[in-house]
């Protein structure tokens, strides 16, 4: 069994936060497929990669607390679309996870792949990311299950 993401979009309408969908590459919400990578930079999760993540975990935004259904996933966090925007993607980093039978352990520094954070994302992650900038989009509030 995996870990995967539940994941939306929000902007603020009339001073609340609201659920905003788009034409994300795998459905109506943005970065919804099971990467450990991605897991990895967005929150640290399954971070086989060793690699650092954007931020660190925020919990639930106060205005999600009183809603069980984010109350009920693990390590639920947030970023702005400002975050995700302005990020160096041409950093290169030291991709560590395993390349051999387990790819759930982590190599030693210098025995890892080094490329650009963009290459380690993919494509998807980067379509999703001008998606959001056409819906308007001001944050992403997610968590994960496992």
């Amino acid at each position: 069994m995996g870990t995967d993401i539940t994941i939306e979009a929000q902007r603020r309408e009339d001073g609340e936060w609201v659920r905003v969908s788009g034409s994300f590459s795998q459905g109506p919400d943005p970065f919804d497929w099971r990467s450990y990578g991605l897991f990895a930079f967005l929150a640290g999760i399954r971070n086989y990669s060793a690699i650092t993540p954007i931020a660190a975990a925020r919990g639930a935004p106060c205005d999600l607390t009183s809603d069980e259904y984010w109350q009920n996933r693990d390590s639920v966090s947030w970023l702005t679309f400002e975050e995700l925007a302005l990020y160096d993607y041409d950093q290169i980093i030291e991709d560590r996870r395993s390349r051999g039978n387990d790819g759930s352990k982590t190599v030693e520094p210098g025995a890892g792949v080094r490329l650009s954070l963009r290459d380690f994302l993919g494509q998807a992650y980067f379509d999703d990311l001008k998606e959001l900038a056409r819906i308007g989009a001001e944050r992403i509030v997610f968590a994960f299950d496992s």
